[in-house]
């Protein structure tokens, strides 16, 4: 799927469910990412507004393509790029949680935690 498409359906799925919780896993510094790319990729964050997110840089992994791709970015610019999405994600949540402040929710409490 395209991004266009992607995009289609997390805002159709906010439209059709107000306050629809989303997180996502957002996989940074792939090989040959582009800083437009990499743009895009923050401009997705700030269209959708993911309640979470799951983030983390690139790292090989055998029996892959992605495995024999050329590594392109430098160990400084993987690192911006991660604390320019989690930046962004976390000032996304604490917006987002902010809002609900002082809401009464249900919860499902499906076990008990030892902690």
């Amino acid at each position: 799927y395209s991004v266009k498409e992607y995009m289609r359906v997390m805002l159709k799925a906010r439209e059709m469910m107000p306050g629809i919780g989303l997180s996502t896993d957002i996989i940074s510094c792939f090989p040959g990412e582009t800083d437009d790319e990499h743009k895009m990729t923050l401009d997705v964050i700030r269209e959708i507004e993911y309640d979470s997110a799951f983030t983390f840089v690139y790292s090989p992994r055998e029996n892959t393509k992605a495995f024999e791709m050329t590594d392109t970015l430098d160990e400084e610019t993987k690192k911006q790029r991660l604390d320019e999405i989690i930046t962004l994600q976390r000032e996304i949540s604490f917006k987002i949680n902010s809002a609900l402040t002082g809401s009464v929710m249900p919860v499902l409490v499906e076990t008990l935690s030892k902690k």
